[in-house]
């Protein structure tokens, strides 16, 4: 199932009902790059694990993960088999609300043609993406939020007055002309508000002077920030602009919801404390914890600890396979072939089955390098190695 910001909100909690019930969960992500210094970043054969995390750190957290591959699975004891529930995030780090940082990121040739050719949809990942934000940045665009609710309850209209310059006389006495002829216009009783053109952050202060002096409590002006234009509504008085402010903080509280947006999701597998499972997914797990909950240490020992804090249990299915007694059967290769190593004997895969229409995949169609099916087979191949481990045990 494809998630964006358009329905996200809506299935969260079958989410994290699906979360609490798993078994363990399969990631996978998909990024704008991978290293910034191409081959550096590559563990070479007595790279130590504090060597790679070094190059990771240094080369390729500059990247976006653009998409974030969920596979959920449960045991069906009855049926003696597991069930999933597969979903691809859209992500990327925008939103209107005021005070929410501005990212940017590094993009690399070769991985977004790789992408491509895999038929990754961008204008999902940028049009419709995800926001998220790491618990420092949610702390502190919370702080800013709460600042300016305050300041908007001790805004009494005493600011100490500016006088309009010359040059901008006209552009403020064309506002009130507009104002004074919207007031007058009685022939249209449904239409209690009128928008001004956009303007700068002094104009508006400007405005916000010039308009109180003239009419009072007759109107009530509110700026919108998505596009720097301000809004004239008709009446006024303490109680339209008590009533206005709640209005606006409320909206405020809701759009601060949605900027955590995906960061909502990992809390959740977080706090389930349940077994995750990725392939090679050292890079996954750097990209997750950097941008969904704390920029990354770079002490090595500082990263076990912070990783080993925010998800328990991980299994990685390339270092499983290359342990003893599995690697005697299977040479150093890739997710897809692994898969299909795995279902040939002497291994024995156990049945597995999507349960919910729209979140599953067909047997018949290679989805290959698309987030939620390589989380799929993944789990997959955890569980097809689990099983052969049990049988030679």
């Amino acid at each position: 199932m494809d998630v964006t910001k358009k329905n996200f909100a809506s299935i969260l909690p079958e989410l994290k009902k699906a979360i609490d019930e798993a078994e363990f969960i399969a990631i996978d992500l998909e990024f704008t790059g991978l290293s910034s210094g191409g081959r550096e970043v590559e563990p070479l054969p007595f790279d130590t694990p504090r060597q790679y995390y070094e190059k990771l750190h240094q080369k390729a957290l500059d990247f976006l993960p653009i998409q974030f591959g969920l596979c959920i699975f449960q045991h069906d004891s009855k049926g003696n088999r597991y069930t999933y529930q597969g979903y691809n995030f859209y992500m990327y780090p925008f939103s209107k609300l005021k005070g929410f940082p501005d990212s940017t990121f590094l993009s690399q040739s070769s991985s977004l043609a790789f992408l491509i050719s895999h038929g990754f949809d961008f204008n999902k990942a940028f049009g419709e993406g995800i926001s998220f934000l790491t618990q420092p940045q949610e702390d502190r665009l919370k702080l800013t939020i709460e600042e300016r609710h305050e300041r908007m309850e001790k805004d009494n209209g005493h600011e100490n007055e500016i006088v309009v310059p010359d040059d901008m006389k006209t552009h403020v006495q064309g506002n009130i002309n507009k104002i004074k002829e919207f007031l007058e216009d009685t022939s249209d009783t449904q239409n209690d508000c009128m928008t001004l053109e956009r303007c700068n952050a002094y104009m508006r202060r400007l405005l916000y002077q010039e308009v109180s002096k003239k009419f009072g409590d007759a109107v009530h002006l509110e700026s919108c920030d998505d596009n720097f234009a301000m809004k004239v509504f008709r009446g006024g008085g303490e109680e339209f602009k008590k009533k206005r402010n709640e209005e606006k903080k409320e909206k405020e509280w809701n759009d601060f919801q949605e900027a955590i947006g995906l960061s909502h999701l990992i809390k959740a597998i977080s706090n389930s404390g349940k077994l995750i499972i990725g392939h090679n997914c050292l890079l996954d797990i750097c990209h997750i914890v950097n941008r969904f909950r704390y920029p990354l240490p770079s002490s090595y020992d500082n990263f076990k600890e912070l990783v080993h804090h925010i998800f328990p249990r991980i299994i990685d299915t390339k270092f499983m396979s290359t342990a003893p007694p599995i690697k005697d059967l299977i040479p150093p290769c890739p997710l897809g072939k692994l898969w299909d190593t795995l279902r040939e004997a002497p291994f024995n895969m156990p049945k597995v089955e999507g349960n919910v229409e729209g979140r599953k995949y067909s047997n018949l169609i290679d989805k290959s390098h698309e987030g939620a099916y390589d989380a799929l087979i993944t789990g997959q191949c955890f569980l097809g190695m689990c099983q052969f481990l049990g049988k030679s045990i």
